[in-house]
């Protein structure tokens, strides 16, 4: 049975909750309005395409979703709390209205989580299911770019690496795994989580002078803040989750390219001063979130791996849009 924008309008309307701070409502009206306090708003967007980035095995749901959580996790490396979140979908021929329905309950289950809200955005048909977020966050203590590291400032993430390397292996090269280890690597993979309130502690309490996420790779991520704080980054602790490790070693896996090449881990990865780290740790042991101190900024540029008393450059990788001609 066919149908058309209007029917997805309609679920929209019958779906997503609405913003208690709107001033027009979704679906009812052609833009959105919303009185705004003061502070720094922090404004980000990030596509999803089917061909590209729905995993074998995921279903619409947890596409859409992971949508939302890729543009909320730009916001919180820096500081910011997300307030809103708009979308543009693009909607192939031959879907079903329970499709599309599927597609926005991820929309809204994402967005619930970091309790913001869908608030507008466009509907098209397109080739293959698309879906272009565009979030908006507010940082009520210190916005943290990516361009403050100094020589001296010590490097944290927010999380562990390996399992998504795991995961992609598993889902596009057939790479057998105990049940436990291939759970939880499928899981971070079709489910992730926006570092929000790890984001928003650094900020609040002035604790970051650079920070990015690891959505490609602890490797890039290190080189964006290189890149952009003109410093390099030494790894002196390979932060990789610990049944990760166990499992790769036995099979002979070196454990740098899962470590640094992953991606997808939403993590985030970020510097503060030396005088600031007790601080830091004491704050986060204190609220039990997990911290995990990696290196240092050092001088030059540079992703560096400190192993066995050598200082070794890392190779370039980690996951790029790349378009032939």
């Amino acid at each position: 049975m066919g149908f058309s924008e209007l029917d997805i309008i309609r679920e929209i309307i019958r779906l997503v909750p609405k913003d208690p701070h709107g001033l027009l409502e979704i679906g009812k009206d052609d833009s959105f309005a919303r009185r705004m306090e003061n502070g720094i708003y922090v404004f980000n967007s990030d596509m999803m395409t089917q061909s590209s980035d729905m995993l074998p095995g995921m279903n619409l749901r947890n596409f859409s979703r992971k949508c939302v959580i890729a543009n909320i996790s730009d916001l919180a490396s820096k500081g910011a709390e997300p307030i809103l979140f708009m979308c543009s979908l693009g909607i192939p021929g031959g879907s079903s209205l329970l499709e599309c329905r599927e597609l926005l309950e991820g929309i809204v289950e994402g967005t619930s989580e970091y309790s913001t809200y869908l608030v507008g955005g466009d509907i098209s048909r397109a080739e293959e299911y698309v879906i272009d977020g565009f979030s908006v966050g507010l940082v009520r203590g210190k916005l943290i770019s990516r361009s403050g590291a100094r020589e001296g400032d010590v490097i944290y993430s927010t999380g562990l690496f390996g399992l998504t390397w795991i995961g992609y292996r598993i889902l596009l090269e057939g790479l057998e795994t105990p049940g436990d280890l291939r759970t939880r690597a499928l899981e971070l993979l079709y489910r992730p989580r926006a570092h929000v309130r790890e984001g928003v502690l650094i900020s609040e309490n002035g604790l970051a002078t650079s920070s990015t996420d690891s959505s490609d790779g602890l490797y890039r991520a290190l080189l964006n803040i290189s890149e952009a704080s003109e410093v390099s980054a030494v790894v002196e602790n390979l932060p990789i989750d610990p049944e990760a490790e166990e499992f790769l070693l036995e099979v002979g896996i070196d454990l740098v390219e899962p470590t640094f090449y992953g991606g997808e881990e939403y993590c985030l990865v970020f510097t503060t001063p030396q005088s600031k780290t007790r601080i830091l740790e004491d704050l986060f042991s204190d609220l039990r979130i997990p911290l995990y101190r990696i290196g240092r900024i050092g001088q030059g540029r540079g992703v560096f791996m400190r192993k066995d008393g050598s200082l070794l450059r890392l190779p370039p990788g980690g996951w790029i849009h790349t378009f032939q001609t």
